[in-house]
Order: structure tokens, then sequence, then C-alpha cells
């Protein structure tokens, strides 16, 4: 193997892992972005849920069973 062959083979080796490196970064940069989103719904949701529970708690005040 001459350096020439070797030169060429390691350019194309390293061309090849910035290619990859761009599309990894594309994929974190893109669940990134959904991770943002599910979290914004999640918040919203709870917040929900907790409204929810506090009109279940003043419709139908907590109270003990006759037998406490």
């Amino acid at each position: 193997m001459t350096q020439d062959t070797r030169f060429t083979a390691i350019e194309e080796q390293l061309a090849h892992q910035g290619v990859m490196i761009d599309e990894l970064s594309e994929t974190i940069s893109e669940q990134w972005k959904t991770i943002e989103r599910l979290t914004r719904k999640l918040a919203s949701l709870a917040e929900r849920v907790s409204e929810h529970e506090e009109a279940i708690g003043e419709a139908f005040p907590a109270t003990k069973p006759p037998h406490y």
C-alpha cells in the first residue's frame, strides 16, 4: 500500500465520519425538539388532571365513612 493510497483511504474515512456526525447531530436536534414538545404536553396534562381533582374534591368533599 503506497502512501498516497493510505492518505486517500484516511481521507475517505474522515469524510464518512463527517457525514455521520452531521446525521447524528440532526437526529439529536430532532429528538430534543420532540422531548421539549412532550414535556410541555405532559405539564399541560398534569395541570388539567390537577384541575379535575380539585373540581371533584369540591363536588364530593372527603368525609370519613360512618364506621370510622
